[in-house]
């Protein structure tokens, strides 16, 4: 029987390629870690965040968002269809999709700081040369 953050992290990563066996014990970890976060107030706590986190993309209207957006997607994703962030490209209206190739479903978050990063100094965005005061 697997038990434990390390047996959990075992398992997974023989599920995942390569770029995503490192990603994947360490999310196993933090996996662990948060589910027994989200019930350090027992089930009724747990039920409560459940109801408090909403219906997702169907409780707003995403038309509404107006701020810079990036969606980063591994192109050979297995958990994921490209077709999913393309269709989130297509339905924020100021959103750059970037489709990154040699990254897994995990892994791609080594790149969301980078993304960032060009969004903030993107003159189209207006924060290029931003600072705040204070």
């Amino acid at each position: 029987m697997m038990t434990g953050p390390d047996a959990m992290g075992r398992a997974i990563a023989r599920m995942w390629d390569a770029p995503d066996r490192a990603s994947a014990i360490a999310a196993a970890e933090v996996f662990v870690d948060g589910l027994r976060e989200s019930f350090r107030y027992g089930v009724p706590g747990f039920v409560d965040d459940r109801i408090a986190d909403g219906q997702g993309w169907v409780s707003f209207d995403a038309s509404t968002v107006r701020c810079p957006v990036v969606v980063l997607h591994e192109e050979q994703d297995p958990i994921v269809p490209v077709a999913r962030p393309s269709t989130a490209g297509l339905l924020l209206a100021n959103a750059e999709l970037k489709i990154l190739a040699e990254f897994g479903h995990l892994s791609i978050a080594t790149q969301v700081v980078g993304a960032v990063e060009d969004l903030l100094g993107s003159p189209s965005a207006g924060f290029s040369g931003h600072r705040r005061e204070g």
